[in-house]
């Protein structure tokens, strides 16, 4: 029986590689800093913004990455939150989700406060009970905690409890919480990774996951 989803919210539910990624080109471009490609950027969405900065700029130094967090929040804060679509299906699905009395959260790297504008904005933030996503210069606590606290907090139980989520990171979160990950194949993690790292399900659509339930329940 499954009661409670916690989704991704980066390549699980939403779309937001062209605002991260043309962000990401103005901050390297304010600190005069060569370009890296956009399938570059792409491809490690996903984590916090410091984590994938240090990947992207190859250094430890500090300063730079907060120099550069500084530009890309500046951009994407006024235009990178409007550059951005829900995936197929996932509307529709929330809404059966929501209507079958199915518990649904979200655990995400991005920012807390980007994640309830962009959930207002594109109309599904009233489906979820909860949101947990970071706090902009606070304390990182990373995904797999995050999780323990919402299962926590809610008394959700383990065995009535699934993650989605598109990154192999995501499938890791889930196994340090003892709960069931299903890998979605249309974000920005691959197939391979999902698999080898434990998901019990990869899909290519969000609807997929109503034949998962109907299965289960």
């Amino acid at each position: 029986m499954i009661n409670n989803i916690i989704f991704d919210f980066d390549g699980t539910l939403v779309d937001t590689s062209e605002g991260i990624i043309k962000s990401m080109h103005y901050a390297f471009d304010k600190l005069n800093i060569p370009r890296v490609t956009d399938q570059e950027i792409k491809g490690i969405i996903g984590p916090p913004l410091t984590k994938m900065l240090k990947i992207l700029l190859k250094t430890n130094d500090e300063e730079l990455i907060i120099n550069c967090t500084n530009y890309f929040r500046e951009r994407y804060s006024n235009d990178g939150l409007k550059e951005l679509e829900l995936y197929p299906g996932v509307s529709e699905t929330l809404i059966n989700l929501f209507k079958k009395d199915i518990n649904l959260y979200i655990v995400t790297s991005k920012p807390h406060i980007f994640v309830i504008d962009i959930t207002e904005k594109l109309q599904i933030k009233n489906y979820f009970k909860d949101i947990s996503g970071i706090v902009i210069n606070g304390k990182d606590i990373n995904k797999a905690n995050r999780i323990e606290r919402l299962i926590n907090k809610h008394d959700l139980i383990q065995e009535e409890t699934i993650m989605v989520g598109d990154r192999c990171e995501d499938v890791i979160a889930a196994k340090y919480n003892d709960i069931k990950c299903i890998g979605v194949n249309y974000g920005y993690g691959k197939n391979k990774d999902l698999v080898e790292e434990g998901a019990c399900l990869t899909i290519n659509c969000l609807k997929d996951i109503l034949n998962y339930i109907r299965i289960s329940n």
